[in-house]
């Protein structure tokens, strides 16, 4: 197997300065007793090509976008470490595509400084490489106490600061349009209660958006706290990482053989702890490109991410022919959005995890998902499924699921910049007066709406579908014979039958004379 460092990565060949260090800044010191054996050779990872009918296809690379080669100490011989060459080499072996260390802004500066920016992995029998990519990141601290946390990568940022304008500041000092010359920003373990994480407020509109284009990424812990960060405005893609510290303790739980083992970066969650979550975070890239830092940067500034609970479970999705992750203007008259929705598994098996539930969400409407589909066919091991919704909605998030409990793949969403107005029926001001022309003027809406029609003395429950309107009518001329008094009115969504008009009733006085 070769290490190599990138050319022009940086500091890979620099000597490190030693005067005035009582310690070997990187330097093992777990036990071997306590540590995960690791394979012989590089066990297969999970990369599979999917969607191939978009564009050639899209290859799919999992990986840890946080962990750390030191745990928590005060800096000094006793701080748990693990070398940074092990720390790769431990995920070359199981089957990793790309791990970033990413230790704290607050401690150990000249250790994380002098590393390269990325390495690369490869074995002599490597069919695409390089097998993994090791990238150099850096934890840095902001908001009250310090307590809250974010990653950067390629221009890092090494602060500890409680001001959100230094944040802010921080970010755009090292921001580029172009990826490979940028910083980038992935958000840590938010927290639906802390109001920390915040974008620029609207009357800098041009701080706020290049702050938002920059932070790309934020660790998925659950609907609740994603779904809070993209109400703020945060365009950012769920990505699921370790945190793991090198740690002297094992972790309190116990594999599926009873063995306990440290907590150790390089190692899949699923070997050191007593779970049986795989968690990864998933990038894509087309399948005739090569794996590169270049293209990991190109991935993480177009949002080509996902998160999944599973180890070598993948999704992509595609919206009026865009990709998952990008932010849409509606051409006029594009008045539906498209889905085609793929979900990938790496070495399934037919009745043993399974694709079983489909839904898409919206985060102005936490309560429920817009759409859900249910599998019960026990031979999808590979999904893909074409749906279509009416864009009322500014956020769409895609989210499947598997047969057993949280195994799950959130994709990243698509922003839609214009959405449209949801229906709704105005009486005309001649219906009021009497005039036999009496109508109803709809407004808003998309272009798959369906008139319905309440009888007086019908139940609550009983409306009955006329026929279907064309959007943009504008007014809907009411026939004699149905111009009851107290008749009521509204328009549905064929599409999204959930989206309904408030009801319109016919006034009696609007009836003409006889």
């Amino acid at each position: 197997m070769a290490l190599l460092s990138i050319p022009g990565s940086g500091l890979a060949q620099e000597p490190r300065p030693t005067e005035g260090w009582p310690w070997d800044p990187d330097v093992t010191n777990v036990s071997a007793s306590s540590r995960h054996p690791r394979p012989a050779g590089r066990i297969d990872n999970h990369r599979q090509v999917i969607a191939t009918e978009f564009l050639g296809g899209w290859r799919t690379y999992l990986g840890d976008l946080h962990a750390h080669s030191r745990g928590h100490a005060d800096g000094g011989t006793s701080t748990p470490t693990i070398r940074r060459d092990e720390v790769n080499r431990s995920a070359w072996s199981f089957g990793y595509d790309f791990i970033a260390i990413t230790n704290h802004s607050t401690s150990w500066k000249l250790y994380d400084e002098l590393a390269p920016t990325v390495q690369s992995l490869s074995g002599t029998r490597s069919i695409q490489p390089p097998d993994l990519l090791a990238l150099k990141g850096v934890e840095s601290y902001t908001g009250p106490r310090h307590s809250v946390h974010f990653n950067v990568f390629n221009r890092l940022i090494l602060m500890n600061s409680e001001r959100l304008e230094t944040w802010h500041d921080a970010i755009l000092a090292r921001y580029a349009d172009d990826p490979v010359l940028s910083t980038h920003v992935q958000l840590n373990h938010p927290d639906p209660e802390d109001p920390w994480f915040r974008l620029p407020p609207e009357d800098q509109p041009e701080r706020r958006q290049r702050v938002r284009e920059a932070v790309e990424l934020a660790e998925y812990k659950g609907l609740p706290s994603y779904f809070e960060l993209l109400r703020r405005g945060f365009r950012v893609a769920p990505v699921s990482n370790t945190d793991s510290h090198a740690n002297f303790e094992p972790w309190r739980g116990a594999d599926s053989r009873g063995r306990t083992f440290a907590e150790e970066p390089g190692v899949p969650p699923e070997k050191w702890k007593d779970a049986e979550s795989g968690q990864r975070t998933g990038l894509l890239l087309p399948a005739d490109e090569t794996l590169s830092y270049e293209g990991l940067l190109w991935a993480m500034r177009l949002r080509w991410a996902f998160s999944t609970s599973v180890a070598g479970a993948s999704g992509f999705f595609v919206v009026n022919q865009r990709t998952m992750g990008s932010e849409l203007t509606l051409a006029p008259g594009e008045a539906r959005l498209d889905f085609t929705i793929w979900g990938a598994t790496r070495g399934g098996r037919v009745g043993h995890e399974v694709w079983t539930r489909l839904e898409v969400w919206s985060p102005s409407q936490p309560e429920r998902p817009l759409r859900v589909i249910e599998y019960q066919d026990a031979t999808r091991v590979d999904l893909r499924e074409e749906l279509s919704l009416t864009p009322y909605e500014s956020i769409y998030v895609v989210r499947l699921e598997r047969e057993r409990p949280e195994a799950e793949v959130i994709l990243a969403p698509v922003w839609i910049t214009n959405p449209i107005a949801r229906p709704r029926l105005v009486l005309e001001g001649d219906a009021r007066s009497g005039v036999a022309s009496s109508c109803l003027r709809l407004e808003g809406g998309g272009p798959h709406l369906l008139l319905q029609r309440q009888a007086p003395g019908d139940e609550d429950g009983d409306w009955r579908t006329v026929g279907p309107l064309e959007h943009g009518e504008g007014c809907i001329p009411l026939a004699p014979e149905a111009m009851s008094p107290r008749a009521r009115w509204r328009v549905v969504d064929a599409l999204q039958p959930e989206v309904v008009s408030a009801p319109v009733e016919l006034p009696a006085r609007s009836l003409p004379a006889p």
